[in-house]
Formats: C-alpha cells, structure tokens, sequence
C-alpha cells in the first residue's frame, strides 16, 4: 500500500537572525537527507507561523518565509512546497488550513471560495497581507473537534 508523509521541520519559538542561520542550513540538510525517500510527497519548511509570529505583517518574516519555499524548490522541484502550513501563507503550492472548528461551523466556513478565503482559523489570516490566493488548490491540512454522526 504505502504511507504518504510531508516533511516538515521543527520549528523555533521566535524569530531572530540565528534562527534563520540555524533552520536555513539544517533545512538544507533535511531535504538532502530525506529527498529519495519516495513517501515523502511534500515539504513544510514552517508551519502555523511557529519563528515567525509577526509574518502576516513583518517583511522580514515574509522574505523569509518565501525563501523557505524557494530554497525547497531549489533542491526538489518534484513535490509540493508549503510556505507555512496552516495560516499566513506567502507563497505555497497548495494553501492548507488548520481548522478546529464543529461540524456546523466547517460546513458553513467552506460553502465558498470567498468564505473560504475570509476565515480566520487560530484568528489568523489565510494570507500575509500584500499575499492572495493565487488558484492553488485549498486544503483543510489539520482539524479537529469534528464529530459527524
């Protein structure tokens, strides 16, 4: 059968200059390490705006986070890539959302596309401002407090 994973990396507390120094090079190390494993089916370099909490509004943190995605095109143009998962994206392949709503509550937040791209999962933005959604497919990447019956 086989198991599909994404790779994705630890993340910091908080930004800085030797947190860029320190993920950039072990992220260059993960992807080189891990590119030939053929479960591996995407990259996530960031994730729910972990080291980078001020992204949505800070040009630093938002240079970073797209050349996360550049870099991690740069050494696998083959899978998909992930600016930061779950909210506040820049520039991603596929933009994933992290969602802990009910039922009620999803189904009502994903009748549209509009919808969709206004909610404010964790009351974050899906994109940093000056970022739209450019047609790369939508995915509830993360969820949970979900019962169906």
């Amino acid at each position: 059968l086989g198991f599909l994973v994404w790779g994705e990396m630890a993340a910091a507390s908080e930004y800085s200059e030797k947190y860029v120094e320190r993920m950039t090079n072990e992220w260059i190390e993960v992807v080189n390490r891990d590119y030939n494993h053929p479960s591996i089916v995407a990259w996530m370099p960031l994730n729910e705006s972990w080291g980078i909490s001020r992204v949505n509004h800070e040009k630093r943190q938002q240079a970073h986070s797209m050349s996360m995605y550049y870099l991690t095109k740069s050494l696998d143009e083959t899978r998909v890539v992930f600016s930061n998962d779950g909210w506040e994206h820049t520039k991603s392949d596929i933009c994933g959302i992290h969602n802990y709503s009910n039922a009620e509550q999803v189904k009502a937040n994903y009748e549209t596309l509009e919808k969709t791209l206004s909610i404010k999962p964790a009351n974050r933005e899906i994109y940093c401002e000056g970022f739209s959604y450019d047609g790369e497919p939508i995915m509830i990447t993360e969820y949970g407090g979900i019962a169906y019956t």
